[in-house]
């Protein structure tokens, strides 16, 4: 199984909004993942990638000297499944009808189309931290944004997926 998180090191920037700021909070999925026999292996590159935790069965690739665009698509082509975010390599296991996890999916109103995939999107809360409405968000000028300008103007803010959250959507494609 193959796992990409899009950090904000890549473009070498602040955030944005399609990033993963906490990896964290996959670790409960990860052991999951590994506890059913499979083993994880983390693609994507950065000029600083956080390091996640040695564990058995999780390869830490993104930050191996063996990383370059070949290696990557032949890993997510070989992979039985991809967990992901909205970035560019998310679409390579799509091309080779790899089944897809998209987490901490941005924008809101963009669902990702590959079969045999689920998603979940970030939530969209107000400054008082209230989880708005999928109607509101949808008659927003932010719902289709992947710049943080957007949801700045408009008073809101993207909180990612908790660790729960993760967690269980990752059993429930497991179990599917």
């Amino acid at each position: 199984m193959t796992l990409h998180c899009r950090e904000y090191s890549y473009r070498n920037k602040k955030s944005s909004p399609r990033d993963t700021n906490n990896l964290d909070k996959y670790l409960k999925a990860i052991e999951l993942i590994i506890s059913y026999g499979g083993a994880v292996v983390r693609v994507g590159r950065g000029k600083k990638m956080d390091k996640l935790p040695k564990l058995d069965g999780l390869i830490d690739y993104s930050n191996s000297d063996f990383v370059s665009d070949r290696n990557d698509i032949i890993l997510c082509a070989k992979s039985k499944f991809f967990i992901g975010s909205n970035s560019g390599l998310c679409w390579v296991p799509f091309k080779f009808n790899v089944k897809t996890v998209f987490v901490n999916y941005a924008p809101f109103s963009k669902r990702p189309l590959p079969q045999n995939s689920i998603y979940i999107p970030k939530l969209v809360c107000d400054r008082n931290d209230r989880l708005l409405k999928f109607e509101e968000i949808l008659n927003s000028n932010y719902s289709n944004s992947i710049t943080d300008n957007r949801y700045e103007e408009s008073n809101v803010f993207l909180k990612e997926n908790s660790e729960d959250d993760i967690y269980n959507t990752i059993l429930e494609f497991i179990k599917i």
